[in-house]
């Protein structure tokens, strides 16, 4: 990354220049090297039909003849794949193919500096996968972390910055509250936690759901610090709800809760609800279990009439 100095509003700032104009020059060597290599590929498909004739009699007997009986030889017509040529006495006929190095896949080293420009993987950038997956997922690092700061300074930039002084202008002009009251925990005390009513500013209450960004390992992030068997995170550490229901990609966790409650009371009860579903279908579609005496044979008591 380079950096202009440039006058703004008589004060020297800093002017970014953006990341894209690292990549330009290979992306043109890039495109100029598929375009020899697409007419390295055609000339490696062109042949030519090499007739010779070792007695130079019969050559002058043969450029004697006419036009008609020429093509009547058929040398000099176009040549079907898999068909018959009957040569006259004398002549030969050969085809033959330039023999060019194969130059697939040697502009590896440009399209690296490309993406690493990008700050992205190959994978996303080609489409397609080289390596293994172990590979593949190492590579999804740094667009996964490019991607998560990009949505970071977007979020910062539309709480403070646009719904910021939007609320302040409508505070300003339209008496719009310049704070409301939000109940939250501020302590503990004897385990149990505090509430207190604190000012919030209004852009500091909006809600803001961005989609989850699928290049995070979170299974392995998961039995990296907790373990391979660990609880709800909830329960165990008291990460909010909302927290995790954004980390699965579901953002409004306070809108989706108040729907939820709706539904509930709009449809009926499912029936994971009323009973526990895999022991109501282990009972419906389960084999019976035997009883202990179902496998042994019986055998009957003798009487005294038997003795």
């Amino acid at each position: 990354m380079r950096f202009i100095v440039g006058m703004d509003k008589g004060m020297v700032t800093r002017r970014a220049t953006g990341y894209l104009k690292t990549i330009l020059t290979w992306l043109n060597k890039y495109e100029m090297l598929k375009n020899w290599e697409i007419d390295h590929k055609r000339s490696a498909g062109a042949y030519l039909w090499i007739i010779t004739c070792e007695d130079p009699k019969k050559y002058k007997k043969w450029l004697a003849l006419s036009d008609e009986d020429k093509k009547k030889s058929g040398l000099t017509a176009a040549k079907t794949p898999g068909g018959t040529m009957f040569l006259p006495p004398g002549f030969d006929m050969q085809v033959r193919n330039p023999q060019l190095p194969n130059i697939s896949d040697s502009d590896t080293d440009v399209m690296g500096m490309v993406v690493s420009g990008l700050n992205a993987n190959e994978s996303s950038v080609m489409g397609s996968n080289k390596g293994n997956l172990a590979s593949v997922k190492e590579s999804k690092g740094p667009q996964s972390n490019r991607t998560s700061d990009e949505i970071a300074y977007f979020k910062r930039f539309l709480i403070h910055d646009f719904w910021g002084n939007i609320f302040f202008l409508k505070h300003m002009i339209a008496g719009f509250p310049s704070h409301f009251k939000q109940r939250e925990a501020v302590s503990f005390s004897k385990n149990e936690p505090k509430f207190k009513n604190k000012k919030r500013r209004p852009e500091e209450l909006i809600d803001i759901s961005f989609p989850i960004d699928e290049a995070v390992d979170m299974e392995g992030r998961a039995k990296a610090t907790l373990g391979s068997k660990h609880g709800p995170l909830n329960e165990t550490l008291q990460i909010p709800d909302s927290d995790l229901s954004a980390f699965l990609g579901f953002g409004g966790y306070g809108r989706k809760r108040l729907k939820h409650a709706s539904e509930r009371d709009k449809y009926p009860e499912l029936i994971y609800n009323a009973f526990d579903a895999e022991s109501l279908q282990e009972t419906a579609e389960g084999e019976a279990k035997a009883t202990p005496n179902q496998d042994k044979k019986t055998i009957p008591k003798k009487g005294k009439k038997d003795e």
